[in-house]
């Protein structure tokens, strides 16, 4: 006899064993009140014998390399009919007396079995599963037994099979969605098997807690399809799912499961959208939790959660209106605290969903709460050392806050701000809050102090510190407010007037602050300033485009420039052409990111509209060669820059070690750094920047300081004038003197360019 004849015949004995079982079971159906204990292991032994049946044929395609399909087929309909009697037979027996062991095997069989059932049948999958709910329901009117090992087994087995099922939904939906559709509908089903069994073990559920956790992160494990594929998953499981969701909440010991949970990366969106759903349900519960720890632990999982809440599926304005509304109406210890923590993270969903959480709090609060709200946070960013000459992201952070909630006061509660905080002796809190709710007079009062305190020629010479240069700023940015950007052009030429300044201070905090500030009030400006001053400016900004900080402030000034002047520039149009082309290329698209090159493109794309700037591009198009396709692409609107998947993520990796250069003349000529580092932690936004006042004294001039390069010495340099006549004598002479040099040599385009900004100095002084 060969080995496929013995084959044979053992598929064929199994078909005979199975056929006998069936009598058996037959024979005990027909019975009436028959006791389970009267059959002992009966049950175990044939439902054992047909998990291995169902495993068998399951896997006879593989073992037998599609041979003996005939008996296997047989074997399975024998199977079938055997699986069918015993669910029969134990649903009519009577179950007093039951043994705990023997009941618990039958059961675990019966878990299995479903399992592989799921992927061979469906339909004796559900008879399965229909079944096993019957006889645990029966069980427990019956008989108190311990089931707690089981259910939990129960349980990872029917969310293997929901967790499958769900994913070949996903799969399958765009590609073969019969097969998609199939798997919904399987799903649905055990989702609702596993409701039955928890309802029917309600009380055992505490000690069932991992299980069920896991269920429901399966259940919330998201689909970031089509609108159409979301919805019909979320009307299919989830809205089944919710009453079920809603009981868990109500029950303290399911929160607190949730606030120990520990998030990983492969688990944190499943979370995050469990959270979510579960602040959805407490807005309706009948008890009243205080969500303190609720709220920490979804704080936690928003800051591991970065990239999925760019998925276009409203996450985050689902959660903000979630979590507010349940701060509105539940406890919440420490609320405070902890949005505040939140507001001063570096993490910018956290920080985001801090901020409209508590903007949506207060607009929903009586005026006194968002008045002494305010006040609150003004004294906490008063008493808070950011340090002046830092743009750390807590301070942006707390002073988007402030203005925000700002906004939301009314009338008579901004008078209130005024007359605590002072517009003329706040200058930096005014400047964040703005002046639109001011009177004429408190406006005038700033602007009148202004020629003392503002940063202007006159008063270069005399600053003495850095609070001082800081304060100057800080009043310029405040007269760009009021006047909105009447700002004195004469100034403006002042400030542009530096020469170039060395590498190592482009990246230096105090030249930032100068030109972060300097380069939103030219923006403001940009229509009024004359020709000649514009092109100092651009010619300034070829300087400064190699910081990649400068960049993305270039390109703004750069369009609106070119927005607001469609007219010739004279004799100066080709320099413009040139400038603004090597300002393009390579200044501004040579090593920059992702995002700031879109930007760019866009630009180039818009001074391609227009007329007076074509040749501008033609001028980059000649020198970025590697970027010639690209760009054209980009321009026919046939091309888009993609983000990498893993950028938005690797942003979140980005350290911020801030050092500041200890300002004495001696350290800075030998390049001397500080090596205090300043920690952005939240719990540690009250550093301070130490200096020596003695020591650490700025002298600043448009063009002699520590932070630009000295020019070379004119008599003014060496000898100050001491009143306006020996000054008015000292310009007659300078002229006289340009006049001789005039008569033998040619005045070039740049000569030009400098007398016209001089001539404009000297009339902006009558």
């Amino acid at each position: 006899m060969g080995m496929q004849d013995i084959l044979k015949e053992n598929l064929n004995t199994a078909v005979l064993l199975l056929d006998i079982f069936k009598n058996i079971l037959e024979y005990f159906a027909a019975q009436e009140n028959i006791l389970l204990t009267h059959i002992l292991c009966l049950p175990v032994n044939v439902a054992n014998s047909l998990l291995n049946s169902f495993k068998h044929c399951k896997e006879g395609q593989d073992i037998y390399k599609n041979n003996f399909n005939t008996e296997l087929l047989e074997l399975f309909k024998i199977a079938q009919d055997v699986h069918s009697v015993l669910l029969k037979t134990i649903e009519s027996c009577c179950l007093e007396g039951v043994n705990t062991e023997i009941c618990n095997n039958f059961l675990d069989n019966l878990s299995d079995i479903g399992e592989i059932l799921s992927e061979i049948n469906v339909k004796c999958m559900a008879d399965n599963w229909k079944s096993y709910t019957l006889i645990t329901k029966k069980i427990t009117t019956v008989v108190k037994i311990d089931m707690t090992a089981h259910l939990s087994k129960n349980f990872i087995c029917l969310e293997k099979i929901i967790c499958k099922n769900i994913a070949l939904f996903k799969e399958n939906i765009d590609s073969d969605k019969k097969t998609a559709l199939q798997s919904l509908k399987i799903s649905i089903f055990l989702v609702k098997v596993v409701i039955k069994i928890c309802d029917t073990f309600w009380a055992l559920l505490k000690n069932l807690l991992k299980p069920i956790l896991k269920l429901c992160l399966t259940i919330y494990s998201g689909h970031n399809g089509t609108k159409e594929n979301r919805d019909l998953y979320s009307n299919a499981i989830l809205e089944l799912f919710k009453p079920f969701l809603q009981k868990l909440c109500d029950e303290s010991y399911f929160l607190q499961e949730l606030e120990n949970y520990n998030i990983n990366d492969k688990n944190k969106f499943m979370f995050f959208n469990l959270l979510n759903n579960v602040f959805d349900v407490l807005k309706t519960c009948q008890n009243e939790p205080d969500i303190e720890n609720l709220l920490i632990k979804f704080f936690q999982t928003v800051k591991l959660s970065y990239s999925e809440l760019t998925f276009g599926i409203n996450l985050y304005d689902a959660a903000l209106v979630n979590i507010s509304v349940c701060i509105l109406i539940l406890k919440c210890s420490n609320l405070e605290n902890i949005l505040l923590a939140n507001v001063l993270q570096t993490n910018i969903w956290c920080n985001m969903l801090a901020v409209d959480i508590w903007c949506i709090i207060l607009s929903n609060s009586e005026s006194s709460l968002v008045l002494q709200t305010l006040l609150d946070l003004i004294s906490i960013q008063q008493l808070s050392d950011f340090g002046i000459f830092t743009k750390r992201i807590e301070n942006s952070n707390l002073d988007n806050l402030v203005k925000r909630i700002y906004k939301l006061l009314p009338v008579d509660c901004n008078k209130h701000i005024a007359l605590q905080y002072p517009p003329n002796e706040n200058i930096t809190l005014w400047n964040i809050l703005g002046y639109q709710n001011l009177s004429i007079l408190e406006k005038n009062i700033i602007l009148q102090n202004l020629p003392d305190k503002a940063f202007c020629k006159n008063n270069l010479n005399k600053l003495e510190n850095f609070q001082h240069f800081y304060l100057s700023l800080q009043y310029l940015e405040a007269n760009n407010l009021i006047t909105n950007g009447g700002l004195n052009i004469y100034w403006l030429n002042d400030l542009w007037s530096f020469h170039k300044p060395p590498e190592n201070i482009l990246n230096n905090n105090i030249f930032k602050m100068y030109f972060t500030v300097l380069g939103k009030i030219t923006l403001n400006n940009i229509k009024k300033l004359p020709k000649p001053l514009i092109m100092t400016i651009l010619d300034q900004l070829l300087l400064l485009g190699c910081e990649n900080e400068f960049k993305s402030l270039i390109t703004d000034i750069i369009h609106e420039l070119c927005l607001s002047y469609q007219e010739e520039f004279g004799p100066d149009q080709y320099k413009l052409y040139r400038i603004l082309g090597g300002l393009i290329y390579p200044v501004l698209l040579k090593n920059c990111d992702v995002t700031k090159k879109i930007k760019i493109y866009d630009l180039i794309g818009k001074l391609n509209d227009s007329p007076a700037y074509k040749n501008v591009v033609k001028t980059v198009f000649q020198n970025a060669v590697d970027l010639q396709n690209e760009m054209g692409n980009f321009i026919k609107e046939n091309f888009q820059l993609c983000l990498d998947p893993n950028y938005i993520q690797s942003i979140e990796k980005v350290s911020i070690d801030h050092s500041c250069t200890l300002w004495r003349r001696d350290a800075f000529n030998k390049g001397i750094k500080s090596k205090l580092s300043h920690s952005l932690q939240q719990t540690e936004f009250k550093e301070k920047i130490k200096s020596d006042d003695k020591t650490s004294k700025l002298n600043f001039k448009p063009t002699e300081n520590l932070e630009f390069p000295p020019a070379k010495k004119c008599k003014m340099d060496e000898e100050t004038p001491s009143d306006v006549t020996e000054a008015l004598s000292s310009i007659k002479t300078e002229i006289k003197s340009l006049m001789k040099i005039l008569k033998t040599d040619k005045m070039s385009p740049k000569n030009a360019s400098q007398l016209k900004i001089i001539i404009s100095q000297l009339q902006s002084l009558l």
